[in-house]
């Protein structure tokens, strides 16, 4: 078995990271919490704009080469973890523009809900 230790990767110049080749990693990512609304972690992503209730966007710090980018999405509605149909909200992320994304969530009944956690995943090539 081969192991390899580094703390820093770069190109053959020495100048940039290295070319990801035959894979793929998020190329943006953000931890927000729509009921502040603030941004709890976040890579590639400079902003969160809250445009109504469980409607919201982020802004990506450097743009994406296309337009309608591989987006997912998931969270919670509240800290205890329980199981009911205000919960179980459902997330709809889409990609319109390549320097944002946004989000739409409603629970089972189709009422909007913002949650308390929401965590994107952007992938595609950077501009």
């Amino acid at each position: 078995m081969s192991e390899i230790r580094a703390t820093t990767i770069s190109d053959a110049a020495g100048t940039g990271p290295i070319t990801l080749t035959g894979q793929s990693a998020a190329k943006a990512w953000a931890n927000v919490n729509h009921s502040t609304p603030v941004i709890n972690q976040s890579f590639n992503v400079s902003s969160f704009s809250d445009l109504a209730t469980g409607n919201g966007k982020v802004t990506y710090s450097s743009a994406l080469s296309f337009a309608n980018n591989v987006m997912d999405a998931g969270g919670k509605t509240n800290n205890n973890n329980t199981e009911s149909a205000a919960n179980r909200t459902f997330v709809r992320v889409y990609s319109l523009a390549a320097d944002s994304g946004s989000h739409l969530c409603a629970d089972e009944t189709g009422t909007a809900r913002d949650l308390i956690v929401l965590c994107y995943a952007t992938h595609g090539d950077l501009a």
